[in-house]
């Protein structure tokens, strides 16, 4: 038995860790769906960090040309 109804309540925090860089869409993957969602998140930011974390390929904690550069370079294994 709880004592206490504060007890009940959880927050969830969201893992922002990069789980692969230019993975844009979180599918494990980097391909050219990636690309059009960076465009998703360039047009209008939105999204959940771990998104946000994934685009952000040159870790810059900003969305730009840059990174969309890197995804480019991830799809076509240049390094």
């Amino acid at each position: 038995v709880r004592s206490s109804a504060a007890s009940d309540v959880y927050k969830r925090q969201e893992d922002t860790s990069v789980t692969l860089s230019g993975d844009a869409n979180c599918d494990g993957k980097v391909n050219i769906c990636d690309l059009v969602r960076y465009g998703e998140f360039t047009a209008r930011v939105n999204g959940t960090e771990v998104y946000k974390a994934n685009c952000d390929t040159v870790k810059d904690n900003r969305l730009d040309e840059q990174d969309l550069t890197g995804i480019k370079k991830l799809l076509l294994d240049i390094r």
